[in-house]
């Protein structure tokens, strides 16, 4: 068995196991990026939110 038998064995271990040998950080990264997702969604809202009260001003300045 060679080195790329060996590491093809663990990989195989650990796909068995679940995850990798650090399942910490990957089962963290799905909670992170909806986190940032979800800062991102409220963050555009408030941009388009301003945006439209401000065309909305400009509107009933200019009637």
């Amino acid at each position: 068995m060679d080195a790329e038998d060996a590491e093809d064995a663990e990989d195989a271990e650990d796909a068995e196991d679940g995850g990798a040998a650090m399942p910490g950080l990957l089962s963290a990264a799905p909670a992170k990026l909806a986190a940032n997702a979800s800062a991102a969604t409220a963050a555009r809202d408030t941009q388009v939110s301003a945006i439209w009260e401000m065309g909305r001003y400009v509107h009933m300045a200019a009637s």
